[in-house]
């Protein structure tokens, strides 16, 4: 998913040449691990616990600063603007689960340095609307989210791949990962299709119920214009979504 979005985000021209972009890969779901927020960003990026959320900016300033022909260009007026860096921020909604608050104030600080500085295009990984709308709801100064969805290829578009059974595929949910897990069982012969279409649903409500927000964790910006009692039915509402038995949908 990641590098299909990198490929048709990023111009053809800009992708195919010596020079290739540089980037910074963050993974959230190594926060589980981590005792603080800063803990986890300082693994990430091999830095000091002095410095902790500094070295994310750090490193986007001294990239931004070696581009001296194009910042002199710029000086000039020239249409010519210094490379952007790109950060991926994979599995976010592990990070948002383990440090809810702090993750979204890093998110926020993020994204002010691309919308302000444009020094940074930031891809921020999600795989629910709560996850998605956790971040769109920060945009209340301005547009700063695109969202862009990556819906799985079916079967029948992957023509290079004969060999898929389209059939456990599609029971699968076109998720490769869980498509190679039950497709060796079902050739060993330890698993039928019955027996894998109720793993595949148990494995898949376990996966959202640990690794996925039930709800956005930053409210929508209309609330401003809503009255008490509204807000506390709303706030509610998400409390019985956090109570719901585990066994249900989330």
């Amino acid at each position: 998913g990641k590098t299909t979005l990198l490929r048709t985000s990023i111009p053809w021209c800009y992708s195919w040449r010596i020079w290739g972009f540089r980037g910074l890969y963050l993974n959230g779901r190594e926060a589980l691990t981590a005792a603080t927020f800063h803990d986890w960003i300082t693994r990430q990026m091999f830095g000091s616990r002095t410095a902790a959320t500094q070295e994310v900016k750090r490193a986007l300033t001294q990239f931004r600063k070696s581009q001296w022909v194009r910042l002199l260009l710029e000086a000039f007026w020239f249409p010519i603007r210094p490379r952007p860096v790109f950060v991926i921020v994979d599995q976010f909604e592990e990070l948002l689960r383990s440090f809810p608050h702090e993750a979204l104030c890093w998110a926020d600080q993020l994204t002010y340095l691309h919308t302000r500085d444009k020094i940074a295009r930031v891809i921020f990984v999600v795989n629910t609307d709560a996850g998605a709308r956790s971040l769109m709801n920060l945009s209340w100064q301005g547009a700063r989210f695109r969202r862009v969805i990556l819906e799985p290829k079916k079967a029948h578009e992957m023509s290079r791949l004969k060999l898929i059974d389209p059939d456990v595929f599609e029971l699968c949910g076109r998720n490769i990962g869980l498509y190679k897990l039950v497709r060796s069982d079902i050739l060993r012969g330890d698993m039928g299709m019955d027996e894998a279409r109720r793993w595949v649903e148990s494995t898949t409500r376990r996966w959202r119920r640990e690794r996925t927000v039930p709800f956005p964790l930053r409210y929508d910006p209309s609330w401003n214009t809503l009255d008490l009692r509204a807000v506390k039915r709303e706030l509610l509402a998400g409390l019985a979504t956090v109570l719901r038995s585990p066994a249900e949908e989330p």
